[in-house]
């Protein structure tokens, strides 16, 4: 666990800065953005300029020495993104630039570069990719006399800033001549790996002059509109609430605080599903609030099962002794989620969460799928930092979490951030006459410190 809890105290100092890392860049700074072919690194840099002109009002020139204008302007657009309109209202300048192989057309290129740059007035110039352009030198001295000469003339003496891209081949993580990294301001370096048959890339910060940034892997998605798509962090150990969460079964009652987050460890012989139902149907005849409509559930389940939870979630809540319209207000404000694990990569399953809960601003989270996720489509490093996230993000709004995990006891230390969760009970059958409920961890003291029986005349109470 020491590699982990090490691993998750770096996440912690990012606090927010990596979400805002496009806007952190000051003029004269100079960005390295490297990586495989594919990894994304013009979409990064599109991203740069964009957040420029968008929000700073600035005037970009991209220099492309990889790719035709027609071909940029497409990509982008098919990505939400209109750079033609940016071109049309003169805050965006593209100059297509044929490979060059010979380096005395090298300071030809250059000055072309900074006279274009002066001309429009750019406050961001990118250069997509600086690659061929070293590879027209054979040694380290003359590129690093290239670099300052370029560098110094067009970022720093102007105050403008840049932007290059530059190709790691495969089969090596070293780029460049080794020079670079002394003298750029950052380095992103983007990353592309194949987890379990799905493609999730990564973003490393190898240096950021004047930030806190820390050195580690962020995953990123490449997503319409947003173009780099990166999750926000929150620090851990806001309060919870007050206000309680109560739970009757029969004449058992659990009780936890709103904002909590709660691990469910449910042996593999007993029903997730149903064990929901049932704990949500306490919940209702203990909380008064959540019978008001006052606060939306959502229960995010996977798409397979979602149609017999409905109907036995709506079956087992008209037998309440409510009114009708009562039941009608309860059953408005759950919002049962399909996930389909098998169509979506790591990164695209939290990215989906957080969208869902933006839109929909529920009070408790109910998740049966995590460990379905964890199992299927993610490792163990980057579900523990994407999950911590999500933990600290709910907390930090007052939502409750509820998350229901199929295993044993003896594999609970197996589970991802087990630790983290403000409580966590241990679920298995009794006998046939019910089941034991074990508190495991319990933060705030009002669950039973015992283990309590929740016998089958209680369980039954929805004939499910």
């Amino acid at each position: 666990m020491g590699k982990l809890m090490q691993k998750i105290n770096q996440i912690l100092t990012y606090n927010n800065g990596f979400k805002d890392i496009f806007n952190q860049v000051e003029r004269g700074g100079l960005i390295l953005i490297a990586g495989n072919p594919g990894t994304g690194k013009t979409i990064m840099a599109s991203k740069f300029i964009y957040e420029e002109i968008a929000n700073n009002n600035g005037i970009a020139l991209y220099v492309s020495l990889t790719e035709s204008k027609s071909e940029f302007l497409k990509n982008l657009k098919n990505l939400g993104i209109d750079f033609e309109k940016f071109e049309n209202e003169r805050k965006f300048y593209y100059l297509e630039v044929i490979t060059l192989t010979k380096k005395e057309y090298i300071n030809d290129l250059l000055d072309q570069i900074i006279s274009y740059a002066e001309k429009y007035n750019a406050s961001i110039v990118v250069i997509d990719s600086i690659s061929p352009i070293f590879q027209a030198f054979s040694n380290k001295i003359e590129v690093r006399e290239l670099i300052h000469n370029l560098f110094y003339r067009l970022s720093k003496l102007s105050k403008r800033k840049l932007v290059i891209t530059e190709e790691v081949p495969y089969g090596t993580q070293n780029f460049g001549f080794g020079v670079e990294e002394f003298i750029v301001d950052a380095i992103i370096y983007l990353k592309a790996f194949n987890i379990k048959g799905r493609i999730v890339r990564l973003a490393e910060i190898k240096k950021f002059r004047g930030s806190d940034l820390s050195l580690m892997d962020i995953p990123f998605r490449i997503k319409p509109i947003e173009l780099i798509s990166m999750p926000r962090i929150i620090n851990y150990g806001q309060r919870t609430s007050k206000e309680l969460i109560i739970v009757n079964l029969g004449k058992l009652k659990y009780e936890f605080y709103k904002g909590s987050q709660n691990l469910i460890l449910v042996n593999p012989s007993i029903c997730k599903d149903a064990l929901t139902i049932v704990g949500m149907l306490g919940a209702i005849v203990g909380t008064p609030y959540l019978r008001t409509g006052s606060g939306k559930t959502i229960i995010r389940i996977q798409s397979h099962l979602v149609d017999d939870f409905k109907q036995n979630i709506e079956k087992c809540f008209s037998s309440l002794q409510f009114e009708k319209n009562m039941i009608e207000i309860i059953l408005s404000n759950i919002f049962i989620i399909p996930v389909n694990i098998t169509k979506l990569s790591m990164v695209d399953y939290f990215d989906e969460i957080n969208e869902q809960e933006e839109k929909i601003k529920p009070s408790i989270i109910i998740d049966l799928t995590l460990d379905s996720a964890y199992s299927l489509i993610s490792d163990k490093e980057i579900f523990s930092y994407l999950q911590l996230n999500l933990i600290n993000r709910r907390s930090s709004n007052n939502i409750t979490g509820i998350y229901l995990i199929n295993g044993l006891y003896k594999d609970l230390s197996k589970f991802p951030l087990y630790f983290m969760y403000d409580n966590i009970v241990y679920v298995r059958s009794y006998k046939n006459k019910g089941l034991i409920i074990k508190p495991i961890k319990i933060r705030f003291s009002l669950l039973p410190k015992s283990k309590s029986i929740l016998y089958a005349d209680n369980l039954n109470v929805c004939n499910i």
